[in-house]
């Protein structure tokens, strides 16, 4: 139980210190893929082969940047959120067709609920 609710807070205070901890990884990740690039090219490979391998061997930089920001933080409640922030950038965007697709919402409903009334009435 304890070790459940550590683990909550660590990756609670990962979301809050996400962009440090990303700089940080690819600091690391930087350092990483130098130290096997230097030790490929004394082995013999070109500069752009002794690069390629150590990438190869992570799986990609960015694959291994999202793999480690989703083992630490949260990232269901993380797309959530990117998704209702995207989703009010685009209606805050776009005000007129919002504005026009409330409108017909609103005058769809407001139609409707005087049919229902006027049913009503007269049963």
């Amino acid at each position: 139980m304890i070790q459940a609710l550590q683990e909550a807070w660590s990756r609670l205070v990962a979301v809050s210190r996400r962009t440090r901890l990303d700089r940080d990884f690819d600091n690391e990740l930087a350092a990483h893929v130098d130290l096997l690039t230097e030790r490929n090219q004394r082995r013999g490979l070109s500069h752009t082969e002794a690069r390629r391998q150590p990438i190869l061997q992570v799986g990609g930089l960015n694959a291994a940047r999202d793999l480690h920001r989703d083992s630490r933080g949260m990232p269901r409640a993380e797309r959530v959120i990117y998704a209702w922030r995207e989703a009010w950038r685009s209606v805050w965007s776009a005000k007129a067709p919002t504005l026009l697709a409330a409108t017909a919402l609103a005058v769809g409903l407001w139609i409707g609920d005087g049919d229902l009334q006027r049913r009503q009435r007269t049963e």
